[in-house]
């Protein structure tokens, strides 16, 4: 009896410690989901956070044009600068942000710590629009009976500055901004 007794204590710590084991890797199982969880809603928040901050900047820009259009149509001209060349420099905030559509072209911002923004651009073909103030500086490449030359933008901003950049054809390049990017 004694030999029995032994055998079946043994089996009974044997399925205890299988019980625990499995206890065990079931909750490391549910920590890794749990973590798996927190990921993914940390992404998405992210990706919401993008997406509304593009929003709320469209929003402001669509704003800003129409407010500029209504107050400028009185005096029967569009209140955007046009040019097929830009190289200037003038006093900018570094909570400013910095607007650039091209279709063909390279596109290059840098930061610096000044507080003023330099701006180079040219055009083939078309023209230039742009608006600068000390907060935003916008610029666009019109296109020419329908066709788009190339493009070229080089801005120079202090440090901090929000830069927004679209391109269909060309190079985007952004170093030492250090504010938001998209």
């Amino acid at each position: 009896m004694n030999v029995n007794t032994s055998r079946l204590a043994g089996l009974l710590l044997l399925c205890v410690a299988s019980t625990t084991l499995s206890a065990q890797t079931s909750r490391e199982r549910e920590r890794e989901r749990e973590r798996e969880i927190e990921r993914r809603a940390e992404q998405l928040s992210k990706n919401i956070e993008k997406t509304v901050e593009a929003s709320i900047d469209g929003a402001m820009r669509a704003v800003e044009d129409a407010l500029m259009y209504a107050g400028k149509k009185q005096q029967g001209y569009d209140s955007r600068q046009s040019a097929t060349r830009i190289d200037t420099t003038f006093a900018f905030t570094a909570d400013g942000t910095v607007d650039l559509t091209s279709f063909n072209g390279d596109i290059v911002v840098s930061g610096w710590t000044r507080n003023q923004a330099r701006v180079k651009a040219s055009t083939e073909r078309g023209s230039l629009r742009w608006r600068f103030s000390s907060t935003r500086i916008s610029i666009e490449a019109d296109a020419y009976r329908g066709r788009t030359g190339e493009t070229e933008y080089e801005v120079t901003v202090p440090e901090g500055t929000r830069v927004v950049l679209r391109s269909m054809n060309g190079s985007l390049t952004v170093r030492g901004v250090k504010g938001g990017v998209d």
